[in-house]
């Protein structure tokens, strides 16, 4: 019976090597994807973990910053309540208002204004007497 069977279905050479070719080619094609879904994830999850690193550095430097801003401006506040604000121009109160741009990131600049918008002091000090007063005021 057996015998029979394998009589009835005898395929040609060409049919049996192209049935063979496809499925070789469906093995390689079904590794490949494979391949690259194993290799995405990996990926994916590397650039996961680089982007919550930055977030988290991104984060601690943003406060820090913060924290710095803060503690200058609470410096000068003090310093103007102890000082007054007609004597913050002076030469002495410049160089501790010096030391506190210092502490600031990256900004380096402090402008001390009063009610009406002359600039009483600044670090870096400015070649003459600016009032913004006026500044960003519409016409």
């Amino acid at each position: 019976m057996l015998r029979s069977l394998l009589n009835d279905l005898r395929l040609p050479v060409k049919t049996l090597s192209i049935g063979g070719l496809v499925l070789a080619l469906a093995v390689i094609v079904a590794g490949l994807v494979a391949w690259t879904l194993s290799d995405f994830s990996a990926a994916r999850a590397s650039a996961e973990t680089i982007v919550a690193s930055t977030a988290l550095a991104m984060d601690t430097l943003a406060s820090n910053s913060l924290q710095a801003v803060d503690g200058v401006l609470e410096s000068a506040l003090d310093r103007i309540d102890e000082r007054g604000m007609t004597n913050i121009a002076s030469a002495s109160e410049r160089e501790k208002l010096g030391r506190f741009v210092r502490r600031l990131p990256g900004t380096g600049a402090i402008y001390i204004v009063d009610n009406v918008g002359n600039v009483l002091a600044a670090v870096p000090p400015l070649s003459g007497p600016i009032n913004v007063g006026d500044r960003g005021l519409g016409a």
